[in-house]
């Protein structure tokens, strides 16, 4: 059901903006899932940081050591910090 939801939510962004907050990692295991379409959101102790994911993360992806529901699943979607701040 997740897959065709997805599929669901993919298709409705062709018409209009789409926001879809979830904590599901079974959400991400679609092969159309974009990293780059993502924010990750981490309370960081003195309040909410959202942004795209971090380059740790990215790297991850992008070296194949994670998947995108093996990286929330573990933790490690983190939001890059914004310029001018450190995480």
């Amino acid at each position: 059901m997740l897959g065709a939801l997805y599929d669901a939510l993919v298709a409705a962004s062709r018409n209009t903006q789409v926001v879809v907050i979830t904590q599901s990692a079974d959400l991400l295991d679609n092969a159309a899932a974009d990293p780059a379409h993502l924010l990750a959101v981490r309370d960081d102790g003195s309040g909410t940081v959202i942004g795209p994911i971090d380059d740790s993360g990215r790297r991850l992806l992008a070296d194949g050591v994670l998947t995108l529901p093996e990286l929330l699943r573990r933790g490690e979607m983190r939001p890059a910090a914004a310029p001018g701040q450190e995480q």
